[in-house]
């Protein structure tokens, strides 16, 4: 118990570090003068249009053959898909014109959270990030380590749903894991907790039990995610460096290799640093060869 109101603590007490890093985000721009990042994007955005085109025609030359019924579905979906990757004209806002599109294609998609993680990548190494250049790497072997204890976190909410905690209450005290183990202490030391109370208090213990090869993957994973929401980084871009590193961690675990998430942002640094996977411009490094560059630098 001692072990696990000290992992508690220490997180919480790196969580009021990380209030001070609130403005900490991903660039206004997709990609960032330094590195292999333009080059990325500009592979994806090449990608993600082409396939839009494709698409759009081909919904659109369907429609015209297909039974009456479905004229709508298909029309409709080959506009959408026409329209998806549709990116601001000259005329409008220049500062818009290096946005993501509203649609990412699955062949464009793996060069898109590439560019995303080279500048995640920036943001955990840089000096004025602070503690989330610790946080960062942290949460992502997280949600690594949360797969393990899946069948006990579901134990637990069983557990908590028999004591007459609602969805809606679970989710509350999982949103704000930090707040509310100060706020039941603070009624704790008040003088007694009322029935509800102590259940749900029962449930945030739960959480913080779960234990997997000596960590505490989902109350880190809890905690953590309740501090990255006073940045401004959980956006689709950092779940598309997430996806990123789960691929390549997995591919890693295949060949019997384990990569862990600050191992990965270094290794992701030296390659962007060297340009190597981006030297050819026409061809970056798609996703199963940045893979292979990755694995070959693990010792």
């Amino acid at each position: 118990m001692k072990r696990i109101i000290l992992t508690a603590t220490v997180l919480t007490s790196i969580s009021f570090g990380a209030l001070a890093q609130q403005k900490v985000g991903f660039p206004k721009y997709m990609y960032s003068k330094d590195g292999c990042s333009k080059t990325y994007f500009e592979k994806a955005r090449k990608l993600n249009k082409i396939m839009g085109f494709s698409l759009g025609g081909a919904g659109l030359i369907a429609s015209s053959f297909m039974p009456f019924s479905a004229l709508f579905v298909i029309g409709g979906l080959g506009s959408a898909a026409e329209t998806g990757y549709t990116y601001i004209e000259e005329s409008e806002d220049k500062n818009k014109k290096i946005m993501a599109p509203r649609v990412r294609y699955p062949l464009a998609r793996q060069y898109f959270d590439i560019t995303n993680t080279l500048e995640l990548t920036k943001i955990v190494h840089n000096s004025d990030s602070g503690d989330l250049s610790d946080i960062i790497p942290m949460y992502f072997d997280s949600l690594t380590n949360s797969k393990k204890a899946k069948s006990q976190y579901k134990e637990c909410k069983s557990l908590a749903r028999l004591e007459g905690i609602s969805r809606g209450e679970l989710k509350q005290i999982e949103q704000k894991l930090t707040e509310f183990l100060i706020e039941i202490e603070k009624s704790s030391a008040d003088g007694g907790l009322s029935p509800i109370e102590t259940a749900k208090k029962s449930y945030a213990n739960c959480l913080l039990e779960i234990e997997v090869d000596d960590t505490y993957p989902i109350a880190d994973l809890l905690l953590l995610k309740n501090e990255l929401e006073t940045t401004n980084l959980l956006s689709w871009r950092f779940k598309s460096s997430i996806r990123l590193f789960k691929y390549i961690a997995k591919k890693a675990k295949q060949q019997n290799k384990n990569l862990d998430a600050a191992t990965f942002f270094k290794i992701i640094k030296d390659l962007d640093a060297d340009g190597q996977i981006c030297s050819n411009t026409k061809r970056p490094l798609n996703r199963k060869n940045l893979a292979k560059e990755v694995i070959l630098k693990l010792e």
